[in-house]
């Protein structure tokens, strides 16, 4: 029996559900995209992560890769990475810190590094 709650998970990971009539005849399939939340840091929020039928992952209308960064709403740039583990992906997203180098008169320079929490 087909339900609106049937999925079938096809041979490349995709999971799609039945589409149904208002009388509940199965008419189609669609895809159903994998999202994730994914944490910025300790305080740039979060963000979703949607996986396309294509396996490409996107958020919004950006597509995004292992290393790529990303400026959150704060203006902080965050680095993604996506590891699978038993066929499923989990994305993380790390702040990259920001290293200015100062001179110091004639003594030299000395390199300041940003913190997350910083303007």
């Amino acid at each position: 029996m087909i339900t609106a709650e049937t999925t079938v998970t096809a041979a490349n990971g995709n999971v799609y559900a039945a589409v149904l009539s208002p009388e509940g005849v199965p008419i189609g399939v669609m895809h159903v995209a994998a999202m994730q939340d994914v944490m910025l840091g300790e305080l740039g929020g979060t963000v979703t992560v949607t996986q396309a039928e294509d396996m490409t992952w996107w958020i919004g209308e950006m597509e995004v890769k292992n290393g790529d960064e990303y400026t959150a709403a704060n203006g902080n740039v965050y680095v993604l990475t996506m590891e699978e583990h038993e066929g499923h992906a989990h994305w993380s997203a790390m702040y990259q810190q920001v290293m200015v180098t100062v001179a110091l008169g004639t003594q030299g320079s000395v390199t300041l590094v940003r913190a997350e929490d910083m303007p």
